[in-house]
C-alpha cells in the first residue's frame, strides 16, 4: 500500500494528539508542597519556642513557691519567738515590779555592790588546821622526868583578796593559832600587785621572802606536808622569812610549752637579829626602829623549767637565789643558795643548798 506525503503528515499529527494528553503536568504543584513544608517547619519552631518559654515560667514559679514557703516558715518561727519573748518580758516586768514594791534587801544590796565593783572583786579564802604533835622531851619538864609534851594545836590562816581594777590586786594573809605559848596572831603578808603590762609585775608591801623555793611556795600549811619547816628556814633561818619592800617580777617562755623561766628582784628593810652574838634569833620583818640603823637589803632569784610538757618526763625546776643586806651598825649579811624541785606523778623530790655569812662586831 502506498502512502502519500500528506497521509504521513496526518498520521504524525494523530500520534502527537494521542501522546500529548499523557505528558507530565506543569512544575507549579511541587513549589506549593515546598511552601507548605516550610510553613509546617515554622510552626514546629514556634511551638518549640513556646514550650521552652512555658518551661522557664514553670521553673520560675516553682522557685517562687519554694521561696514563699521558706518565708512563711521563717515568719511562723519569728512569730513563735516573739510570743515567747513577750511572755518572758512580761514575767520579768512582774518580777521587777515585785522587787521594786518590796524594796532592796540584803541580797539585792550585795548584788548591786558586786555589780558596781565588778565580778569577784572581794574574796575571802584561806585554810585552817588541827594537829596533835608528839614531842618527846630529852630532859625533865616541869619536874617530870623525861616527860612528854604531846599536845593539840590549831591554826587558822584566812586570806583576803581585793581587786578594785584589772591592773591592781591586794592580798593579805592573817595567821592565828593556839600553840606552845597560847593564842597568838600575826600578819603574815599584806601586799599590792600592780600589772602595768604583760611583761612586768610590781609587788609592794609585806611579802614572803622570795629566796629559794620554801617561803613563797612551800610554807603555807595546806602545802607543807611536815609538821615543821626545814632547818634553814625554821629553827635558824639563813634569810629573814619576810620582808617589807618592793619587788619586780615576771616570767617568759623560752622554748616549747613548759620550757619557761621566771625572775624576781627586790629591795627591802633588811635583816635584824635579837642580839649581836652567834646564834641570835633573826627577826622578820624588820621594824622601822631597827631599819633606821640598818642599810637596805636587796636580792634576786631566777628559776628555770627545762622540760617541755609534751615530753611526759615530769616537771623540773632549777633555781638560784641571793640575798645581801646590812644589819645593826652597817654590818653585812650575805646569803646565797641553789635549789631544785622535781614532780613526776606521785613522786616529789626537793633539795636546796644554802650558805649565809654575817659580819660580827
Amino acid at each position: 500500500m502506498r502512502v502519500s506525503k500528506h497521509s504521513s503528515i496526518l498520521l504524525g499529527s494523530l500520534i502527537f494528539a494521542v501522546i500529548f494528553p499523557v505528558a507530565p503536568t506543569p512544575s507549579w504543584s511541587a513549589d506549593t508542597d515546598k511552601a507548605t513544608l516550610r510553613e509546617i517547619r515554622k510552626e514546629i519552631r514556634e511551638l518549640a519556642a513556646d514550650r521552652e518559654r512555658d518551661l522557664d515560667k514553670i521553673q520560675r514559679l516553682e522557685k517562687r513557691v519554694n521561696q514563699l514557703e521558706g518565708e512563711n516558715a521563717e515568719l511562723k518561727s519569728t512569730s513563735a519567738q516573739i510570743k515567747s519573748d513577750t511572755v518572758q518580758t512580761t514575767e520579768q516586768v512582774k518580777s521587777l515590779q515585785h522587787t521594786v514594791e518590796e524594796g532592796p534587801g540584803p541580797g539585792g544590796m550585795a548584788k548591786a555592790v558586786q555589780g558596781y565593783l565588778g565580778s569577784h572583786t572581794f574574796t575571802v579564802t584561806g585554810a585552817a588546821g588541827f594537829d596533835f604533835i608528839v614531842d618527846q622531851q630529852s630532859g625533865a619538864l616541869d619536874g617530870i622526868h623525861h616527860g612528854t609534851q604531846n599536845s593539840f594545836f590549831v591554826d587558822m590562816e584566812p586570806m583576803i583578796l581585793y581587786k578594785p581594777a584589772d591592773w591592781l590586786l591586794f592580798e593579805a594573809v592573817l595567821s592565828a593559832g593556839f600553840g606552845n605559848a597560847g593564842t597568838g596572831t600575826d600578819l603574815s603578808s599584806a601586799r599590792f600587785f600592780l600589772f602595768p603590762n604583760d611583761y612586768l609585775t610590781i609587788v609592794g608591801g609585806l611579802f614572803d621572802q622570795p629566796f629559794g623555793d620554801w617561803y613563797e611556795d612551800q610554807s603555807p600549811m595546806w602545802v607543807n606536808r611536815f609538821v615543821t619547816a626545814p632547818l634553814p628556814f625554821g629553827v635558824e633561818p639563813v634569810v629573814p622569812p619576810g620582808e617589807i619592800g618592793l619587788q619586780l617580777r615576771n616570767g617568759y617562755q623560752w622554748g616549747k610549752l613548759g620550757q619557761d623561766f621566771d625572775f624576781t628582784a627586790w629591795i627591802g628593810n633588811g635583816p635584824n637579829f635579837s642580839e649581836p652574838v652567834p646564834g641570835a634569833v633573826m627577826g622578820s620583818p624588820t621594824a622601822v626602829a631597827f631599819s633606821q640603823s640598818n642599810g637596805k637589803a636587796f636580792g634576786g632569784r631566777i628559776r628555770v623549767y627545762p622540760l617541755p610538757v609534751d615530753c611526759n618526763w615530769g616537771r623540773l625546776e632549777i633555781g638560784a637565789s641571793t640575798y645581801d643586806g646590812k644589819w645593826s651598825g652597817g654590818k653585812w649579811l650575805t646569803s646565797w643558795g641553789v635549789d631544785f624541785a622535781y614532780l613526776m606523778g606521785s613522786l616529789q623530790a626537793r633539795g636546796e643548798w644554802v650558805q649565809s655569812y654575817r659580819s660580827m662586831p
